[in-house]
Order: C-alpha cells, then sequence, then structure tokens
C-alpha cells in the first residue's frame, strides 16, 4: 500500500493507513508466492465484511514488500462496489 501511495495517487485509497480494517487498498494479486498468501485476522475480517469472495483479491497494506512478490502482477481495485462480481 506504501508503495502504490508513494508512486501511484489514488484517490480515498488507504484510509485506515495500513491496519487492514477499512478495505480501502483492494488489489488484485496472481503470482503471489507462497510465504505472501497468508492473511492475517483484520485482513480475513475486512474481507469478509467488505463481501469479497474472490481468492486473488487482497488488501494491498497486508502485503510485504519481499522475494515472494517476485513476478507477481497487483491491479488495484477501483470499482469497489462491485468486488463480489471480481
Amino acid at each position: 500500500m506504501v508503495l502504490i501511495n508513494e508512486k501511484i495517487y489514488v484517490e480515498d485509497f488507504g484510509e485506515c493507513k495500513g491496519i487492514g480494517r477499512c478495505g480501502t487498498c483492494l488489489v488484485e494479486v496472481h503470482g503471489l508466492g507462497a510465504s505472501a498468501n497468508a492473511m492475517e485476522r483484520n485482513e480475513k475480517a475486512t474481507l469478509a465484511k467488505c463481501a469479497v469472495k474472490n481468492k486473488n483479491l487482497r488488501l494491498a497494506c497486508q502485503i510485504m514488500i519481499n522475494n515472494a512478490l517476485h513476478n507477481a502482477s497487483i491491479k488495484i481495485v477501483e470499482e469497489r462496489e462491485n468486488v463480489e462480481d471480481l
């Protein structure tokens, strides 16, 4: 989330500043290494609250920048109202 905020301005992105509770930093991720696939409790609860069912949708604030991101693709989800369709 911090990297996205530093390099690309997305309005209202990451409103909770990385706590994993607001759901405003939703991204679609493909190709994450195994160590980056684990979700913490806040992320699971927030995704459930936002009705996210797609396993490729994650909170950017909960994805750490490390070798597990090598060759991964990350797309910012801009239409949060229809996340169940993604």
